[in-house]
């Protein structure tokens, strides 16, 4: 639902984490607890994971939720490609949902 806060306590992460993917790769992220870093490569019956969830998000058209894909996406980068049932990965389920916003973020955010 775009709310960070959460998303940061869930994660058991500091308030201050860095959460900009333009801040660039030398931005240090706090490490993950062990729980913390295994959620977040949980998937549903689907195969989606968190980030296909705020990929998808309604939230996600009016921004809000794009703080929150960027988050997950920069502490876990394998989350980028990881494809669901359908064969989508979060930034292909951001443009069919036309979240171009965290579609466009998230296709940057992708190591070539």
């Amino acid at each position: 639902m775009g709310h960070l806060p959460v998303v940061r306590a869930l994660l058991s992460l500091e308030d201050g984490a860095e959460t900009s993917l333009e801040a660039g790769a030398d931005a240090s992220l706090p490490s993950l607890s062990e729980e913390a870093a295994v959620s977040l490569a949980l998937v549903d019956v689907e195969g989606n994971t968190a980030l296909h969830y705020a990929a998808a998000s309604d939230v996600g058209k009016a921004g809000s939720v794009l703080p929150c894909a960027q988050l997950l996406a920069r502490l876990r980068v394998e989350l980028l490609t990881a494809l669901n049932a359908a064969g989508l990965a979060p930034a292909d389920l951001a443009i069919v949902c036309r979240n171009s916003q965290i579609a466009e973020a998230l296709l940057e955010a992708i190591p070539s």
